[in-house]
């Protein structure tokens, strides 16, 4: 039933809206003509060759893929994957849905683009179909049951599935070298499709979308679920009427703020795709929304990767980046971080959006 919820997979080159950043911005000129062509030439060349304003084209970089001579690394355990978590000096840590797997894969090894991280390279996540992931820098806090070698084992990497565990994994627990990951918290018939962490003031919790029951589960340091009155998350701009239900799809720490992804819910427990069917809501850490920032419908699409582009990403530097798990339109948009305003749709060198199924 639970790999029945989501039968739509992404391809295995497809690993979190934070690796779009892979996606080079290029400050075009505009391409001049020659003058010895012809007069049809010329004409030609003005329908083939767009005028692209400089830092507006983007281009997609596939580095490792579960498929032949899709990128850089073929990695048969990259199967559906969703998440991306790491620390300053950590590798990226990959959440595999398809396999309930972790993997780790660094960036730029003796002038490799990516490279799998040689010890440990994959963990296990047990109970299944991992989606969000987050790093956790606190050695003494969310720390793991059972045995452990070295104590505290405090979670290194914290994973929701969509089983309803909250796992964590530590090279201590339960043995020393472990390269399986432990459930520290488990709540049945909660489906979990984003993870986020981050401290309210009083301490560390993690936030976690609940997409088959509508609302965004908090546990504290412990793995303790909290009581939904601390930690509302209540927008009754949301739709929820019959047939036209929106749901938490993910949660993600920007800033400081806690950015929520909507995504519209069908009635076998799945999104259901089709442009405008999506909204984007920020929440203090209280879980209380902040009423100065709204991104309603428009070009999401199932919405659930979010992450904040880096300055030098060209037109669209330091914009709110929202990709669509949805299929059928473009896959990227800018919207501005504080208001939520629309910018834009990121372009091809064609001029053309650029999709990436099921981002």
């Amino acid at each position: 039933m639970l790999r029945q919820f989501f039968a739509r997979h992404r391809n295995g080159f497809s690993i979190g809206l934070t690796m779009a950043f892979i996606l080079s911005s290029f400050g075009l000129p505009s391409m001049s003509r020659s003058a010895s062509a012809s007069p049809a030439a010329r004409q030609d060349q003005q329908v083939l060759i767009p005028v692209i304003a400089p830092g507006s084209a983007y281009r997609q970089t596939n580095l490792i893929s579960d498929s032949p001579g899709v990128g850089f690394i073929l990695d048969p355990l990259l199967v559906n994957p969703w998440g991306l978590s790491l620390t300053a000096s950590s590798p990226f840590w990959v959440a595999n849905n398809g396999t309930s797997t972790t993997q780790l894969i660094r960036g730029d090894v003796g002038g490799a683009p990516v490279t799998l991280n040689p010890n440990p390279q994959t963990v296990t996540i047990p109970g299944g179909l991992p989606t969000g992931t987050v790093a956790n820098n606190v050695a003494t806090e969310f720390v793991l049951p059972g045995a452990c070698a070295s104590p505290p084992c405090g979670a290194n990497f914290i994973f929701a599935s969509i089983t309803g565990n909250i796992t964590g994994w530590d090279p201590n627990a339960p043995a020393a070298g472990s390269t399986t990951a432990v459930i520290a918290a488990s709540q049945p018939g909660h489906v979990y499709t984003g993870l986020a962490i981050a401290n309210n003031g009083a301490g560390n919790f993690l936030y976690a979308a609940d997409f088959a029951n509508g609302k965004i589960d908090v546990f504290n340091s412990a793995y303790t679920l909290q009581p939904a009155a601390s930690f509302p998350f209540v927008d009754p701009t949301i739709p929820t009427t019959p047939g036209n239900t929106f749901h938490p799809h993910n949660i993600q720490n920007i800033g400081g703020s806690l950015y929520v992804a909507y995504a519209k819910v069908g009635v076998d427990g799945r999104d259901v795709e089709g442009i405008g069917n999506g909204f984007v809501r920020r929440f203090n850490t209280n879980g209380v929304r902040d009423l100065t920032f709204g991104i309603n419908n428009g070009p999401l699409n199932s919405p659930w990767g979010l992450a904040i582009a880096p300055a030098s990403f060209g037109i669209f530097g330091g914009a709110l980046l929202v990709g669509n798990f949805g299929r059928g339109n473009p896959s990227i948009h800018a919207y501005n971080p504080t208001t939520g305003a629309f910018l834009g749709t990121l372009q091809n060198e064609a001029g053309q959006g650029i999709e990436i199924d099921e981002l």
